[in-house]
């Protein structure tokens, strides 16, 4: 009685909300509706539609009969789109309905209901009979926009059906979602879409490398989110097979993610610049993982671009990464990344044999890198650092003073020198009775000494404002931290300041 009641109630409301004038209802009047359920399940994600697509939000109806048909047709429509919009608004995209002897009233309303459709799942190339369900997915939606989820299970073929009906209702595409089999085939796949996506807020390209997805996405621009922004359509043009990202107008874009890109798919340092510099106004997030461009020129200099809106940079590097970094000066930065891939694991294909000295793939100088990021580092609240090695004790004291409104700070793998900066700070830039970073809350470490921990933990301790409250350590610093000094520091820390200490495992 519980649903009914919610059922009876929401529709009541909406009807009342439109002035609709309808009859008195009654459970028993309409007994099947009790039968309503729904449902939030997980089904298979092999399939390739969207009525079988994962993550799926079940609307399920049994042992329905004709008696369902007492009700008004408006009623019936608003607990449905009710149903829909709560799924859309939980961010769960796809919708599946299971009907089971319902009157073919609700039947045919369900079917023919636009926003059944709001993303579509398909394949290329595709079976007859999937391609027309696909076609009448793009038909039933009407002229609402819709996501699209295109899997290319072979060499993308200019000619294939789907990417035509594509094309065909390029201008319904709110999001578009490609993924292919390999990095190299990027250039063919995009050359299949020869045609600007006027309401795209979101375009990424996925590629599987063997049977893995590197990171989870490989190549993501996201437009703009908010109504009205006057985003420019996204087309990347072509020539002879190959990306022309000079010529790719890139205003608009809030995040560009650019990860493991293939020679065949990266763009080089100037088109990296003019990408950068089109959507200078409002980007917000950057993330560049993998191995840096290659230079057109060896004689080209590019100049430093002002990020008003970027809030969030992530680099990940095989090899010299400092000209990315040199290019971006982000005033009001927020959050910054830094991972050597080189010293914790490789999470992309080597380009060819791979040597320590080759000229091709140089080291990146950390004490570079931290002389490039320095500058956009005055607001920074998040400090992730992992496989950072071989930096001075001069060069991290330096950039550790350019970060007063620092927050959180995780460390992993990272060379002594940083361990040293952070538990041991009396250098020129700070007197020993100073705390590094009085703003700092949250504190995440691998390993310490317990000494030196207990000393760090005892100087915030002492803060009037913002002492640590969360503390994450290894399992490995488990025993340690039982030890009766460090174990009085950190219970005092507890009751005195609100500190939570979590163990975590090494992976």
């Amino acid at each position: 009685m519980e649903l009914w009641e919610a059922i009876k109630g929401a529709a009541a409301g909406v009807c009342a909300a439109n002035a609709t004038s309808i009859y008195p209802i009654s459970a028993p009047e309409c007994p099947s509706l009790l039968n309503l359920v729904v449902a939030w399940t997980r089904p298979r994600s092999d399939s390739c539609h969207p009525l079988t697509s994962p993550p799926l939000s079940h609307i399920v109806t049994m042992n329905a009969n004709t008696t369902i048909s007492r009700l008004p047709f408006e009623i019936l429509h608003e607990i449905f789109l009710m149903c829909i919009l709560s799924s859309m608004e939980s961010n769960q995209f796809y919708i599946q309905i299971v009907l089971s002897h319902v009157c073919l009233q609700w039947r045919d309303m369900i079917l023919d209901s636009p926003l059944l459709y709001p993303h579509i799942f398909t394949l290329a190339p595709n079976s007859d009979k999937c391609h027309q369900l696909t076609r009448a997915f793009f038909q039933r939606s009407q002229n609402l926009n819709v996501g699209v989820t295109l899997d290319v299970t072979d060499t993308p073929i200019h000619s294939d059906r789907e990417f035509a009906l594509l094309v065909k209702n390029a201008h319904r595409i709110d999001s578009l979602e490609l993924r292919c089999d390999d990095m190299d085939q990027v250039p063919a796949l995009l050359a299949c879409l020869p045609v600007a996506l006027p309401e795209v807020k979101l375009f990424r390209v996925i590629a599987r490398h063997g049977h893995r997805e590197l990171l989870h996405r490989d190549l993501q621009f996201t437009f703009c989110l908010q109504p009205g922004a006057g985003c420019a359509p996204i087309c990347v043009p072509f020539v002879h097979g190959v990306i022309q990202w000079r010529n790719w107008d890139t205003s608009g874009i809030t995040h560009l993610y650019l990860n493991g890109l293939s020679p065949a798919a990266r763009p080089s340092m100037e088109d990296l610049w003019h990408i950068l510099n089109g959507c200078r106004n409002t980007l917000q997030v950057l993330e560049y993982k993998g191995w840096t461009p290659f230079w057109h020129g060896p004689e080209s200099v590019l100049r430093r671009i002002k990020f008003p809106r970027l809030r969030q940079v992530e680099l990940l590097w095989m090899n010299n990464i400092c000209p990315v970094a040199g290019l971006i000066f982000a005033p009001n930065l927020q959050v910054l990344k830094l991972q050597n891939g080189l010293k914790i694991g490789n999470p992309y294909p080597w380009e060819g044999p791979y040597e320590e000295h080759d000229p091709r793939f140089p080291k990146t100088n950390i004490v570079h890198l931290l002389e490039c990021l320095e500058p956009s580092c005055g607001a920074l609240q998040h400090l992730s650092l992992y496989g950072i090695k071989d930096c001075p004790r001069s060069a991290v004291d330096s950039f550790f003073a350019s970060l007063p409104a620092l927050d959180a700070l995780i460390f992993f793998h990272v060379c002594p020198s940083i361990e040293d900066a952070l538990f041991q700070p009396e250098c020129r830039y700070h007197p020993s009775t100073q705390v590094i970073f009085p703003q700092l809350r949250s504190l995440s470490i691998p390993k310490a000494d317990v000494s030196d921990l207990g000393r760090l933990l005892l100087r915030h301790k002492r803060l009037p404002v913002a002492p640590i409250r969360t503390l994450y350590v290894m399992e490995d610093m488990e025993t340690a931290l039982k030890e009766k000094t460090i174990h009085t520091i950190i219970e005092a820390c507890k009751e005195e300041s609100g500190l939570t200490m979590t163990v975590v495992g090494q992976h």
